[in-house]
C-alpha cells in the first residue's frame, strides 16, 4: 500500500522530529479526512502536540467500505480489498480515548462522504476537552468559498487560543 494510517502517522512523526531539531517545541496538528485520523493517532502518542483540529475525520474508517472502495478505485491507490482488510486494524476512536489535549472537530453539514455521527462519536470519546462544530453549507471537501473561509477562521482561532 502506498498510503495508510500507520505510514502517514510515521511520516508526520518524522516531520515533527525534524521541526523539533530546528528548535520548535510545541505543535498544533490539523488533518482532513484520513489526515484527521492520522493527527488523532499522533496526538495520542506525542507529548509535543498541544492541540488538534480534526476536519471530517473518521472514528472507524472501516465502517464505510463502499465509499472507501470507490475513492481507492478513483485515485488508483492499490488493491481496495487489501486496503479494506488493513482498515480492520485501524481504530481512531481508541486513539481518541487517549488524548489529553484540546481538540476541535469541524464537519460539514452537507458531507455525504463521512457521516457526522463519526465526528459526534469522536467528540463523545474525547469528552470535555473537545469541541465539535458542524459547518452549514459545507461538504466533505469544504470546496465552497464561504465554507473554506469559515473552516480557516475556526481552525486559526482555535490554534491561536490553545497554543
Amino acid at each position: 500500500m502506498d498510503s495508510n494510517y500507520d505510514k502517514e502517522q510515521g511520516d508526520l512523526h518524522s516531520a515533527l522530529d525534524h521541526l523539533e531539531s530546528m528548535g520548535y517545541t510545541k505543535f498544533a496538528l490539523v488533518g482532513h479526512s484520513m489526515g484527521g485520523g492520522v493527527v488523532i493517532m499522533e496526538g495520542a502518542l506525542d507529548r509535543r502536540v498541544k492541540t488538534i483540529v480534526d476536519v471530517a475525520g473518521a472514528a472507524h474508517p472501516q465502517l464505510n467500505p463502499q465509499v472507501t472502495r470507490a475513492v481507492l478505485l478513483k485515485i488508483g491507490l492499490g488493491d481496495p480489498d487489501r486496503y479494506l482488510n488493513y482498515l480492520k486494524s485501524v481504530d481512531i476512536n481508541r486513539s481518541a480515548a487517549n488524548l489529553e489535549i484540546p481538540v476541535l472537530i469541524l464537519h460539514g453539514a452537507q458531507d455525504k462522504r463521512m457521516p457526522i455521527a463519526e465526528s459526534e462519536e469522536l467528540k463523545n470519546t474525547i469528552g470535555i476537552k473537545c469541541e465539535l462544530k458542524i459547518l452549514s453549507g459545507c461538504d466533505h471537501l469544504f470546496a465552497v468559498m464561504p465554507g473554506v473561509n469559515r473552516l480557516i477562521a475556526e481552525a486559526t482561532s482555535w490554534i491561536t487560543e490553545k497554543l
